[in-house]
């Protein structure tokens, strides 16, 4: 950033703690794709039928959200990307430390003005939500381990694709998560936060918070969507969205799979996650 908008930046600020909604009226070089739209976020927050679909990434909720009216697709409130490599490389400096920041102060303001608020948390298993998501995103942990691994790559092919996963990637992100967004916007104790494993499922309320928190495995089949129909009190059709096949790295996540005994490892290791303590035990499928 020049000095010449240093100036612009600390007036910028300024008017952000005064009225965070002064700010947008600054020319911050936001690409319009990031542009915060105001009026289209009232309108979405406000809905009667609003339902907040609220994860951590790779557990089928554009599926979800496609299939609800009024539903609200968000991995966080309180900026915390769910790729900071892929969001730090996207994004300008002007975007990162103050649009961002303002959008998700409005979403939570605007959240805040609701009488009550249902929201959905569809939970993956932690293994293969990371391996899934390592993918969806491998061109930025690929550039992040490489500028913090400065030395020639020995490795090559799965290899490589192996060590820039084990060394580079967010493995706690799910744990984390649930500490910095849903406990932080709910109020609720993660430790002392209940759920039926057996079942799959369960509902808990605090304050004007409603959640229903649910495995993949429980939301995909038919008891599932009996369950959420029965949250909203309303039915719904499922309509399919995002499918990992069709992805351009729909190959080369296959490869990786075939390796069953760095797959089956690292599974082992994530059994230690508080996520999968939590909502799996020892009942999570592969």
């Amino acid at each position: 950033m020049g000095f010449a908008r240093i100036p612009f930046v600390l007036k910028a600020s300024w008017d952000f703690w005064r009225s965070p909604l002064q700010v947008l009226k600054y020319p911050l070089d936001i690409p319009p794709n990031r542009a915060i739209d105001v009026k289209r976020l009232i309108k979405r927050y406000s809905d009667p039928n609003l339902v907040l679909i609220y994860q951590f990434g790779k557990v089928g909720s554009t599926t979800l959200a496609a299939s609800i009216e009024g539903a609200v697709n968000v991995h966080d409130l309180y900026g915390n990307p769910i790729c900071p490599a892929g969001f730090n490389l996207r994004n300008k400096w002007s975007y990162r430390k103050i649009g961002f920041p303002v959008d998700r102060l409005f979403r939570r303001v605007l959240l805040n003005r609701r009488k009550k608020i249902d929201i959905i948390v569809p939970v993956r298993e932690p293994a293969g939500r990371n391996l899934s998501m390592f993918f969806q995103d491998l061109s930025f942990w690929y550039v992040k381990h490489f500028a913090n691994n400065r030395a020639y790559a020995k490795s090559e092919g799965m290899d490589l694709l192996k060590e820039v996963f084990t060394k580079s990637f967010d493995h706690d992100g799910a744990d984390r998560w649930f500490e910095k967004e849903f406990c932080r916007f709910t109020g609720l104790d993660f430790e002392q936060m209940p759920f039926n494993k057996e079942a799959g499922f369960e509902v808990i309320e605090n304050g004007k918070c409603r959640c229903l928190l649910l495995t993949t495995e429980f939301m995909r089949r038919d008891e599932g969507k009996a369950k959420i129909e029965t949250f909203l009190g309303r039915s719904f059709e499922w309509e399919n969205q995002n499918r990992g096949e069709n992805k351009w790295y729909a190959d080369a996540y296959r490869q990786f799979q075939d390796d069953a005994s760095f797959v089956d490892t690292y599974r082992a290791r994530m059994k230690q996650s508080k996520v999968y303590q939590k909502f799996f035990g020892d009942s999570a499928a592969g």
